[in-house]
């Protein structure tokens, strides 16, 4: 992310350091806990099921190659899901993944850019080249680092470490409205109101009046990104005449799709409904594997994110020893109903895995 900008960029070196952490974490591996894992007990394992019919289905069925896009994406998926499945259950490490997180946006912010296409509002983001050079990624990043701030901050017994990871929470929110992502906002919303089972109801009216007065203060840093929100709010994103066209693509084969490559002209000759082609980017991770192929790794797709949410709903003891998953993994769900491939960012897998924990982690005292 940051070789680019800073001028140290070297080809393929981010890919190979990632491969070597991976061997890494394939040696420091527990085969014997990972060999008798149950599939529906192991995210890492139905990754795997997923990535590997997925591919199988595009190599052998559609005649793609493992390096054509969106095919090898999902090798970088399971690379980067071996490296996650050994840290994730380390006490603290999603705090620490956010603050990381939230260092390089920082160090990023010089490179950013505004656009403006057509007449679209003003949007931030970063300059081509770098990872997030789109709004809607770059509003994910800072909409789980406002999260994991705001969620942390509840658990903090010192009052000026909570204040100070609100601070936090709410500049990463600011950022995020800078883009004027209406994905990436409600998602943030969805995942504060769901965060509110962590704090007994008697609070609840504090939690209001807090929240109003973030409004307030956002809205006095900068009342234009409330102007801007407001002019998208009924700006068709394209999601709604796409999603009904895919739908009907699905129906006709469901079974082995259509290939990565085929799915725009094959959804656009089942529109019957419009005299002119749809470009064909679902923006839905479960529709867009399912279009290129079929039913099983989407069917395996859709048990990852249906266990992942119904543990994490599950897994209440969380709460008070370090950060309660429901919020995180209904942010990173709702951003994968809306994005094509986000739900393989580091951001969105933790969650993921951090929803399969096994056994309760020590109490915070840091």
């Amino acid at each position: 992310m940051l070789s680019r900008p800073l001028g140290i960029y070297i080809p393929s070196a981010a890919g190979v350091l990632l491969v070597l952490l991976a061997c890494i974490s394939i040696i420091k591996l527990d085969w014997r806990k990972f060999t008798h894992s149950k599939l529906t007990q192991s995210p890492m394992l139905l990754i795997l099921a997923v990535s590997f019919t997925y591919m199988f289905v595009q190599v052998f069925v559609h005649d793609m190659s493992l390096s054509t896009p969106y095919v090898q994406p999902f090798l970088s998926w399971i690379v980067l899901s071996m490296v996650v499945y050994i840290l994730y259950d380390r006490h603290g490490f999603i705090k620490r993944l956010a603050v990381a997180m939230f260092l390089c946006l920082l160090i990023l912010r010089p490179f950013t850019v505004v656009l403006l296409k057509g007449g679209d509002v003003p949007r931030q983001t970063l300059a081509a080249d770098i990872k997030l050079d789109n709004a809607n990624t770059l509003a994910a990043w800072l909409g789980f680092c406002a999260l994991v701030f705001w969620l942390w901050g509840w658990n903090q017994a010192m009052v000026l470490k909570r204040f100070l990871l609100w601070a936090f929470s709410i500049l990463s929110t600011f950022f995020l409205m800078e883009t004027v992502s209406r994905g990436g906002l409600i998602s943030l919303v969805a995942g504060l109101l769901v965060g509110l089972r962590s704090i007994p109801k008697k609070k609840w009216p504090v939690v209001l009046v807090i929240l109003a007065i973030v409004s307030s203060v956002l809205y006095v840093m900068s009342p234009a990104l409330f102007s801007n929100y407001q002019a998208r709010m009924y700006d068709e994103s394209g999601r709604l005449t796409v999603w009904p066209i895919a739908i009907r693509a699905i129906l006709a084969e469901p079974w082995l799709g259509y290939g990565i490559d085929q799915i725009s002209n094959r959804v656009t000759s089942l529109d019957n409904y419009n005299n002119y082609i749809v470009p064909m980017s679902p923006h839905n991770g479960i529709i867009l594997i399912w279009l290129a192929s079929g039913a099983v790794p989407a069917l395996l797709f859709i048990l990852l994110w249906y266990l992942a949410i119904l543990r994490g709903y599950k897994g209440k003891w969380l709460i008070s020893a370090d950060i309660d998953p429901l919020p995180l993994i209904v942010f990173a769900f709702l951003e994968m109903m809306q994005n094509n491939l986000i739900f393989m960012d580091i951001w969105s897998l933790v969650p993921l895995f951090y929803c399969f924990m096994q056994k309760p982690v020590e109490n915070d005292s840091t």
